[in-house]
């Protein structure tokens, strides 16, 4: 018997084998196909399965008086979840309906929302008008945001390692009176923050920091109060003073 020997182009290997159970040829799919069987079929609805196969899968979701079906697919890797998907999509029974897959290759919601948008009918297109853009808020809003981001570290339990001033920030409550609605309303340091560090008005706000954070008289520079000293701290020549910051 002699040897027989078979070359492969790299396209050609490409385009059978696939790595993505999701991607290629219908026809080839098919044609490379293993059964699934054997599978345990769990939930609310499991008796509505008449086995435990592709087959009685594809039956029970494609039950034209069933309404609506959530299917979960659970397993270990490799164990032929998308492929099971694929084979119900390929052999699902109504053409009319719409089959959406959607790879795992990019797995944030803008990826899914791009590849839903590409996939459906195009009347569904002007659903996906503002995908991909980008709004900048406005520097009430970034004022806003930075408040609320302030007033959320101020909760108790809020990191999982307790601070130091956890008592103090239970007893006082201070994220409580940040995110009362005449704080956010009327009090403009977070805006004087990010004036700073967006590199509008710093020389006047560093000049005035400068000044909060030195001994009346003397000049000479004090250390700023740590938030977990704020609570004992009591007003004198020693205190920074915080109402211009």
């Amino acid at each position: 018997m002699s040897a027989v020997s078979a070359c492969w182009r790299a396209e050609d290997a490409r385009a059978i084998f696939v790595t993505e159970a999701l991607e290629g040829d219908d026809a080839i799919f098919l044609a490379t196909h293993t059964p699934i069987e054997g599978f345990d079929v769990a939930g609310r609805d499991a008796a509505e399965f008449r086995g435990q196969d592709e087959h009685a899968v594809l039956e029970t979701l494609s039950d034209p008086t069933r309404e609506h079906a959530f299917c979960v697919v659970q397993g270990e890797p490799g164990s032929g979840k998308s492929h099971l998907i694929r084979w119900i999509s390929v052999n699902w029974p109504v053409a009319t309906d719409i089959k959406l897959l959607l790879r795992r290759a990019d797995g944030s919601l803008e990826g899914a929302l791009t590849q839903l948008r590409d996939r459906l009918p195009s009347e569904f297109a002007p659903l996906f008008d503002n995908l991909g853009q980008r709004q900048k808020a406005s520097p009430r809003g970034r004022a806003n945001i930075f408040l609320s981001t302030l007033s959320n570290t101020l909760e108790p339990g809020h990191f999982d390692k307790a601070l130091p001033d956890e008592g103090w920030c239970k007893q006082f409550a201070p994220a409580e009176l940040l995110a009362h609605p005449s704080i956010r309303a009327s009090w403009k340091a977070p805006s004087r923050i990010l004036d700073l560090l967006e590199g509008a008005g710093a020389s006047e706000f560093g000049d005035r920091l400068v000044r909060s954070l030195r001994y009346p008289g003397t000049g000479r520079p004090v250390s700023p109060v740590a938030r977990s000293g704020v609570d004992s701290a009591q007003p004198g020549p020693c205190t920074p003073a915080r109402a211009g910051i």
